[in-house]
């Protein structure tokens, strides 16, 4: 079961038990162990999504400069990629310098 799954699944355990008609003691026990497990497993999908865990298998071999304003997920493909694209950035710069002085 996948930590999304689980998430929902215990919030509709929240959500169900609340209709049982069970006492107040052990329903206070119940939705205090099911809210521990909520937290648990929420800070357990921050990390996932924050380290970039979850989408590692989408951006396997691929680089895009697009929108990366929070910093890299992959650093060894960047950095070289980055190194590539400064050579080439400034290569584009002397080639228009060239055409700006030959006109």
């Amino acid at each position: 079961m996948s930590k999304n799954s689980l998430l929902l699944f215990l919030g509709s355990l929240v959500i169900i038990v609340s209709f049982f008609g069970i006492p107040s003691s052990w329903k206070t026990m119940v939705f205090s162990i099911l809210g521990v497990l909520i937290i648990i497993v929420s800070l357990s999908l921050r990390k996932d999504i924050t380290t970039g865990a979850l989408c590692m298998h989408l951006t396997e071999g691929k680089y895009t400069n697009s929108y990366r304003q929070n910093g890299p997920l992959h650093s060894e493909n960047i950095d070289n990629n980055e190194e590539n694209n400064l050579r080439n950035d400034a290569e584009g710069k002397k080639e228009n310098e060239k055409v700006q002085n030959n006109e």
